[in-house]
């Protein structure tokens, strides 16, 4: 682990490559975080500080949220999970100042980037796997300053889970499942060793992730529960496919999330992740999903 004395030359590091990148006025948008507690029951995390605002997600009573900056117009900014939004203040007790703990938090994406300073195009210092727990110390405009026990640095919000933060059965699956991207198409393959064909694939990362296995390798599609729509579908579901032309199910695949979904597609190709959004041909001939956990 990094002596507090690393951590703090460090940081001051990560401080001057701000300023050489954004100048001293960008110091302004660095906000100090707090841990806190939601007082209500059921209160919504908003888009914006107002009331007509999009809802981002409903909290529970009594669950941990971090609070960024102080109150402005009876609305706190709070971060959750992986989500950033307004607060009514009514509803947040902000942890004392003499007495507040660090605020944790913890990795979300599979390997995510620690950057030197917040943006896109600055220096990647490592990665962190998901999981990883770290240490925010600040937020500025979308960017955390984390500290892990081994890197210190800037990673997007967007990877970082603050608070009462669950860890998906999907999330897990779709982690294995991409250690096999590359591997070999092969029809009736069913081990890194052979190759995959798609239903080899699935098989295979579901009985990596807890020696879970199908009542029937040809037909996934009787296990689990049915997922209603396409807007339900969530990273882990296994998604079927119409590709023969003949009206029958005859592909399968896992669903990473943001219309993807990795898979075997046929012997031209290799196991690989591709789209199912909207107006492409996984689309059009998508048929329906099962969610297994």
């Amino acid at each position: 682990m990094k002596s507090t004395k690393q951590l703090q030359k460090r940081i001051v590091a990560i401080v001057l490559a701000m300023v050489t990148v954004f100048g001293v006025g960008s110091f302004a948008y660095a906000d100090e975080m707090r841990n806190a507690k939601v007082t209500g029951n059921g209160v919504n995390l908003r888009q914006e500080a107002n009331t007509d605002s999009t809802i981002l997600t409903n909290i529970a009573a009594d669950t941990a949220v971090a609070v960024i900056g102080e109150e402005e117009n009876g609305w706190y900014r709070v971060s959750y999970e992986n989500k950033i939004g307004y607060m009514a203040a009514d509803y947040v007790e902000p942890a004392a100042e003499e007495a507040a703990e660090p605020v944790i938090g913890y990795v979300t994406g599979s390997y995510v980037y620690v950057r030197s300073a917040p943006t896109t195009d600055s220096e990647i210092l490592g990665g962190l796997s998901r999981r990883t727990q770290v240490t925010l110390r600040e937020e500025i405009d979308g960017w955390y300053l984390v500290e892990s026990e081994t890197l210190t640095g800037y990673m997007s919000a967007e990877y970082i889970g603050v608070g009462d933060y669950v860890f998906s059965a999907g999330d897990d699956i779709v982690d294995i499942a991409k250690r096999y991207l590359g591997y070999r198409y092969v029809y009736g393959g069913t081990t890194p060793s052979t190759g995959f064909d798609c239903s080899g694939l699935v098989t295979w990362v579901y009985k990596q992730y807890n020696g879970y296995t199908f009542s029937c390798r040809t037909a996934l599609y009787r296990d689990g529960a049915r997922v209603s729509s396409y807007s339900e579908l969530q990273p882990g579901d296994l998604v079927f496919f119409r590709t023969a032309g003949n009206g029958s199910i005859s592909h399968v695949g896992i669903y990473v999330g943001d219309g993807q979904f990795i898979h075997a597609p046929n012997s031209r190709s290799v196991v690989k992740i591709s789209s199912m959004a909207p107006g492409s041909y996984y689309y059009r001939t998508y048929c329906g999903a099962r969610r297994i956990f």
